[in-house]
């Protein structure tokens, strides 16, 4: 009985860990897609929205040129948020993204006069956190993995050495 439990594909700590990693990843994505939060809000310059905690003000939308052209390099809007106790200004253009209590602004497009602009707004305090813990542990189980006797991995890896020619 002793020799059938040892050859248990998750004898190995390593192994156990790639595994839940996988779960881990898996309970991340499906935390996110029940209990995370995503509005889209559609704001003209010197407009206020309310939808959120906080109120958000599109103070600027500008079209950032490529240079010696007028080919667009960048969107770029300021907005200011104010949650009643401190208000602040921020950037946010296509690569940049605004942070503000677990809520994640992402500039989505524009109107066609170039006045007004559209966010994704996500709040997912937990998925996405379950999700990289999954992936870190993951990396580290494969890794770990390498240095595991008695794998797959290392028959083969012995079996190339032995038919190499010595020297």
């Amino acid at each position: 009985m002793k020799g059938k439990e040892s050859n248990h594909p998750l004898r190995h700590p390593v192994l156990l860990a790639m595994h839940a990693a996988l779960l881990l990843i898996v309970a991340g994505a499906l935390v996110t897609h029940f209990f995370s939060k995503t509005t889209e809000l559609r704001i003209y310059e010197g407009e206020t929205n309310t939808q959120l905690p906080f109120s958000v003000k599109l103070e600027s939308f500008s079209v950032v040129s490529h240079p010696d052209s007028d080919l667009p390099a960048d969107y770029v809007c300021v907005i200011e948020v104010d949650d009643g106790k401190a208000r602040e200004t921020a950037e946010v253009s296509v690569n940049r993204v605004y942070r503000k209590d677990g809520y994640k602004f992402v500039l989505k497009g524009h109107d066609m006069f170039y006045t007004g602009a559209s966010f994704i707004v996500t709040r997912d305090p937990w998925g996405t956190g379950l999700v990289f813990a999954g992936y870190i542990l993951l990396l580290l189980s494969m890794a770990g993995f390498f240095f595991v006797k008695d794998t797959l991995f290392r028959s083969a890896l012995s079996r190339i050495n032995s038919k190499a020619p010595r020297q």
